[in-house]
């Protein structure tokens, strides 16, 4: 039983997404713990927020006196969403990262660094980027993967049971489906040479483990969202429940046939697309617009004009077409409070439609998204899952 709970750092800034949330304890006993931008890209690079941030405490929840920023439990900053922390030799802390559409990051954490995001994505290679950098000393990662292979939990192995991983960062892959095993420099800060093991055989790896005697644990997470919400991502992904692995060394008498046994694969499987970007179908814009009749038509009218001053219009606005967890949360919650919008005010209540079921809001909203001179990707079934499962609707 847990018991005598403290809360060290309170009101941390979330969301659905890239909340980041990885805990480790350094060698000199100081709680480091990263924040995704929780979708506030805005914020990752003001020293006043903490998201976007890798963060240092110490046990008792104080901040350090030595931390760069001064009553601040900010480490470095610029992050879009960091996966894994592990302090390597040298008391080295290294952080993968989670690139948007590409570079996936592994990152070499510095006191009072900047990592760039969201004006650097990966290195400094593209145009408008390298000035950036100059002027405000981004620090590039040791290593980034385009198509990204979504980077999760990271451990660093340095045990002679495996001699050839020693000195390594251990990276789990979930859209990569496999474990990467980046061997290091010996001075720690440079990636030598890329391996791959497991391609697809266990599926989607969450988090690693190291053991003290060299065992290496590590996660699968292939009963979660994804499959869902990218059905075309993933073939074949082992069934049952998700499993905790062990990997070890074993001498020939201790080799059971039934085992796998751990073999680098030769080359990085083709990635797909992940699609975000959802095409628009006929079938669903037919059923979107009987749900529009159906539940939106008296209040927003046939061309989805509005009302003035009493309800908002649907057309030729960033409401519509913009951010869809937005629109997706507005249909699950309703709305209480007044809004602005194309500059102007409505306070009007509208109805939560939590009763419709998730493909039934997908449909509608992919409708009104590309009806009335609107025109933006469709909403999937899986999307509005996901926001109803985070708000127990």
């Amino acid at each position: 039983e847990l018991t005598n709970r403290k809360v060290l750092l309170d009101e941390i800034p979330g969301n659905t997404y890239h909340n980041g949330s990885r805990i480790i304890i350094s060698p000199d006993d100081k709680i480091i713990f990263s924040m995704g931008d929780a979708g506030r890209t805005d914020q990752t690079q003001g020293d006043d927020f903490l998201v976007g941030k890798i963060m240092r405490l110490n046990l008792n929840g104080s901040i350090p006196e030595d931390n760069p920023v001064s009553g601040s439990p900010i480490w470095s900053r610029g992050h879009r969403n960091p996966q894994g922390l592990a302090f390597g030799r040298n008391n080295i802390l290294y952080s993968s990262e989670h690139g948007p559409n590409n570079d996936d990051e592994v990152n070499l954490i510095k006191k009072d660094a900047n990592y760039g995001w969201p004006d650097v994505q990966g290195f400094c290679d593209q145009p408008g980027e390298q000035e950036y950098c100059d002027e405000h000393q981004i620090m590039e990662p040791l290593i980034a993967w385009t198509p990204t292979i979504a980077v999760a939990g990271t451990g660093f192995y340095d045990n002679p049971k495996i001699p050839e991983w020693q000195n390594s960062l251990i990276v789990a892959n979930m859209k990569g489906r496999a474990l990467r095993v980046l061997n290091l420099t010996k001075d720690g800060e440079q990636v030598g040479q890329e391996h791959i093991f497991f391609q697809k055989y266990f599926g989607r790896l969450r988090e690693v483990a190291v053991a003290a005697n060299g065992d290496v644990f590590v996660g699968t997470t292939n009963t979660d969202w994804h499959p869902r919400f990218q059905p075309w991502m993933y073939d074949g992904l082992p069934s049952g429940p998700d499993r905790i692995l062990r990997i070890r060394a074993v001498n020939k008498s201790e080799m059971v046939d039934s085992l796998p046994v751990l073999k680098e694969d030769d080359e990085a499987m083709e990635l797909m697309s992940e699609g975000w970007q959802n095409p628009v179908g006929e079938e669903e814009l037919a059923e979107g617009q009987k749900l529009y009749i159906q539940n939106c038509l008296a209040c927003h009218n046939p061309e989805g004009t509005g009302a003035p001053g009493l309800y908002p219009p649907l057309a030729n606005t960033n409401w519509v077409t913009g951010d869809k967890i937005r629109l997706i949360r507005t249909l699950l919650l309703g709305l209480s409070e007044p809004i602005e919008v194309n500059g102007k005010t409505y306070n009007q209540e509208m109805p939560s439609y939590a009763h419709l079921n998730d493909q039934q809001i997908a449909d509608v909203l992919t409708y009104i998204r590309n009806s009335f001179g609107n025109q933006a990707d469709a909403v999937i079934e899986g999307e509005v899952f996901v926001e109803r499962q985070s708000l127990n609707k």
